[in-house]
């Protein structure tokens, strides 16, 4: 600001202040105030709107600072209590022609801008960095605001005054809230010391008494536990900057992050656990559920098909098993009788998809083709004896002459006891007389 503007003139300052928040389309209050305590700025409203403050020396006119002469719209009455009270005075401010808009008014209050918050935290802050302060009403929008400010210097390093802005917590909270991940989620900022800065739950920060709040005195539930829980990590020394990290406590997800730059506010998350794992307890629930049903439909089927195939099963066993062996069985006990009479049916018509049943039926039929075959031969070789032997008799009997009864009976009074050589003399002796 001080390479650019001549802050030895009022309307520089302002108009530099209308740049910054016309180029960079920024919304919030800016102001100047020199060491002098000479105090120039833009205040933002709640309704939208914008006002000029001055805190400038009354009764001076200068041909090159239109805005010095202010006091001229005062009226007699306003003069004269700001000749005792203070020069305090605003008017309107129109964004959009970046100009004055009408006459000021006085604001009828003392207003010392070298004892405000924000004027002190950038004479505080070291090496030149910004400085930011509490929560605070502050002296022109009357808003809850925290502030940040810096030093301005001239060419030759010598302090001239501080620039400083403010963010009203309204805005804050309203950036807390869309950061929120789920619907019991909940943040807030604090301090290193643990006081309160901003909330989500748009909770005052402020107590009965104007002083800012601590994190622990906050009203919703679960910020005033996890605060209380967060405090008494803090061992001595240490501040909530040493918090950071991810807890987990009475049910709550909770994480504390520190700002790498600016203020280095603490940003605690924290949410309930159920926000977390009920979507995964829902989808643990609808897979049971599915797979539940999964099994009963596999079950159902598995039960059908069990069915289905001991049906089946029976079917082909009988078809297939069962009648093969019965009939086998049945061709066994009637060759036992040599009654072959299936045999050539059978023969001709056995065959099975079993392919050891089949070998075995193959195998039997053949040993019955054999063993039928040879009773066959048997029978056939027994049937020619008997007509050799039936032919044999036939013929001893066409022959066959009776003997006399004298021969017959000398022959059948012959002992049984004679001798070999007996019998063949009488055999001798007999063809001799038939001879004769």
């Amino acid at each position: 600001m001080s390479h650019y503007v001549d802050l030895s003139k009022p309307d520089s300052i302002l108009n530099s202040l209308a740049l910054v928040q016309t180029t960079n389309n920024y919304e919030q209050s800016l102001y100047y105030s020199s060491i002098d305590n000479d105090f120039v700025g833009i205040i933002a409203s709640n309704a939208g709107d914008a006002r000029v403050y001055v805190n400038l020396p009354l009764h001076v006119n200068r041909s090159d600072c239109s805005i010095c002469g202010f006091w001229e719209s005062l009226s007699p009455q306003e003069l004269t209590i700001a000749d005792k009270a203070g020069d305090f005075s605003w008017a309107s401010w129109n964004m959009f022609a970046q100009a004055i808009d009408g006459n000021f008014h006085l604001v009828n209050k003392k207003f010392e801008a070298r004892s405000e918050q924000w004027y002190q935290a950038a004479l505080l802050a070291e090496n030149g960095e910004s400085g930011w302060t509490l929560p605070f009403r502050s002296s022109t929008s009357n808003q809850a605001v925290i502030s940040v400010a810096r030093r301005v210097y001239d060419a030759n390093k010598t302090l001239q005054g501080v620039v400083a802005t403010e963010i009203p917590l309204t805005y804050l909270t309203s950036a807390l809230q869309e950061h929120l991940q789920s619907q019991h989620a909940y943040m807030y900022l604090a301090t290193a010391n643990g006081s309160l800065v901003g909330s989500s739950a748009n909770e005052t920060l402020f107590d009965s008494e104007g002083n800012v709040k601590d994190v622990a005195q906050m009203l919703r539930p679960q910020m005033q536990w996890s605060a209380a829980y967060l405090q008494n990590l803090l061992l001595p020394g240490e501040n909530w900057t040493s918090l950071a990290g991810a807890y987990t406590w009475n049910g709550t997800y909770f994480g504390v992050s520190v700002m790498q730059e600016g203020p280095r506010f603490v940003v605690v998350t924290g949410a309930p656990v159920a926000d977390y794992t009920g979507p995964i307890d829902r989808m643990f629930h609808s897979l049971a559920g599915t797979l539940q049903n999964c099994f009963q439909a596999i079950s159902g089927f598995a039960v059908t098909v069990f069915a289905i195939t001991v049906v089946l099963s029976c079917i082909l066993c009988h078809y297939f098993v069962d009648r093969p062996l019965r009939k086998v069985t049945d061709m066994m006990a009637k060759a036992r009788e040599f009654d072959f009479s299936d045999f050539e049916t059978d023969e001709q018509a056995h065959g099975n998809i079993i392919t050891e049943l089949n070998v075995m039926e193959s195998a039997f039929l053949k040993m019955i083709h054999k063993f039928a075959s040879a009773i066959r031969s048997n029978r056939e070789m027994n049937s020619k004896k008997s007509n050799l032997k039936s032919g044999a008799s036939n013929q001893e009997a066409a022959s066959y002459q009776p003997p006399n009864l004298v021969e017959s009976k000398v022959e059948y009074d012959l002992p049984f006891s004679e001798s070999k050589h007996t019998t063949m003399a009488r055999k001798k002796r007999d063809g001799q007389q038939d001879e004769i």
